[in-house]
């Protein structure tokens, strides 16, 4: 959920830039070159651009800002879900929902008059200097006020946000601090399911052994115990770069409480990421056995019992 909410925050800040963007409308340019049409209607004109610009850059940043209620709202029904209290950031987004309406009148507004284009052509070209005035500084003034709006309550936002994050640091750090005991917990049966296949291994070898003794074709079977002597090792190497991980536990303190959150997700990641590739290992290598002893029994109906040979327990993981 930590996540969500910095991603949400990055989307939010997006808002704040709008102001630094608007206070470059020229309106005081205008109004200085009035004693010289020609640079007046220039101005008047790429004035008129601008906006123009920044009035679909200021869509796209309220179309985000729209997005990012729903993530809010999803964080809080998570929150909810997980008995936290999202009081605080219910009515933050409240008043962001609010603050957004009024940014999107004004925003609206300013759009209705760019189009409407009095004083202006339909290229943009000025006809009459002082409807083309009252244009940009009408639209100029609704989207400043639109742009401090949006950046205002953006700002508000996140800093409920953060508020709230930092209120539930301790329920974040027992989830972090779970998910890295799960992973340990994972390290223990996968030790045991790489042990298992090792005894498989050494099982297969015997019988393979006495099964050539006897006359018998054990190509089959042969094909499964290379593929035991190859991959085992694969598997147990992924196995132990995450032992090597998890006892680093970089982020953790040895009780495996959480000391620094950045660092110890990257260590969940790095460690489940070499948890599950010794998983596949082992899955593809148990369903392999599974499948050649039951193909030998019907091949070789007669030949000695296979030995009795321990399956690979399930594990967690993404794989």
């Amino acid at each position: 959920m930590k996540k969500q909410i910095v991603k949400f925050l990055s989307i939010l800040l997006v808002g704040v830039f709008a102001v630094g963007a608007l206070a470059a409308f020229p309106t005081g340019a205008v109004y200085a070159a009035s004693g010289t049409p020609q640079r007046s209607y220039t101005v008047l004109q790429n004035t008129y651009q601008r906006e123009q610009t920044l009035l679909a850059g200021q869509a796209n940043r309220l179309t985000m800002a729209n997005n990012a209620i729903g993530r809010v709202q999803d964080i809080i029904n998570r929150g909810n879900t997980n008995g936290l209290d999202t009081s605080s950031l219910q009515s933050a987004l409240a008043a962001f929902q609010s603050s957004l309406s009024t940014a999107q009148t004004d925003h609206n507004n300013a759009a209705g008059v760019l189009s409407s284009h009095n004083g202006f052509d339909g290229s943009g070209n000025v006809t009459d200097a002082t409807a083309a005035l009252q244009t940009v500084s009408t639209a100029g003034l609704d989207l400043a006020n639109a742009a401090s709006t949006l950046a205002n309550a953006s700002t508000t936002l996140v800093s409920a946000a953060k508020s709230w994050v930092a209120a539930n640091k301790s329920y974040y750090d027992g989830k972090i601090t779970a998910a890295y005991n799960n992973l340990n917990n994972w390290l223990s049966i996968q030790a045991t399911n790489i042990g298992r296949l090792n005894d498989a291994a050494s099982k297969l070898q015997a019988y393979i052994t006495q099964a050539k003794a006897n006359g018998e074709d054990t190509s089959s079977l042969e094909a499964v115990l290379a593929d035991l002597n190859t991959k085992i090792p694969q598997s147990q190497s992924y196995h132990d770069q995450a032992a090597s991980t998890l006892s680093t536990h970089a982020g953790f303190d040895g009780s495996g409480n959480v000391t620094d959150e950045a660092t110890a997700l990257q260590t969940l990641k790095t460690a489940g990421a070499q948890l599950n590739n010794s998983k596949n290992i082992n899955v593809a290598l148990g369903l392999e056995l599974q499948n050649a002893i039951q193909s030998w029994k019907s091949t070789h109906p007669s030949a000695a019992p296979l030995p009795t040979i321990v399956e690979p327990t399930a594990e967690p993981g993404n794989g």
